[in-house]
């Protein structure tokens, strides 16, 4: 077996944190950018869709949800929490998770040797 291939198959675990963690951190970041770059009046004049449309805004937990994002990125938590309710907690959720998986990504990088069988 080449060498290559033999530290291939000892470090694997890395490898699939590695691509696991630039995954998220992807996905959440690009969440946050479209967020600050949408302002909440266009999603409400509809110029920018980023979501369908409620059939029953009453029974949707979520609705709003957008247009609080973007509030929030903007630091208008007052306006974002007339969205919804559920924004802030959410939008700190998602930014405790990105956070995380950056210094998962930081940690498995600097301690890329004791990954080593």
């Amino acid at each position: 077996m080449p060498h290559s291939l033999h530290v291939l198959k000892r470090r694997w675990p890395y490898y699939v944190l590695i691509g696991l963690s630039f995954s998220v951190v992807l996905f959440f970041f690009s969440i946050f950018i479209v967020s600050t770059v949408v302002s909440p009046s266009q999603l409400e004049t509809k110029e920018i869709v980023l979501s369908p449309a409620c059939e029953n805004p009453a029974q949707c937990i979520s609705c709003g949800m957008t247009r609080g994002f973007c509030s929030v990125s903007r630091l208008q938590i007052d306006q974002a929490m007339s969205y919804n309710k559920l924004t802030v907690p959410v939008y700190i959720f998602f930014m405790s998770i990105n956070l995380f998986f950056i210094f998962l990504i930081y940690y498995l990088r600097k301690n890329k040797r004791s990954y080593q069988l």
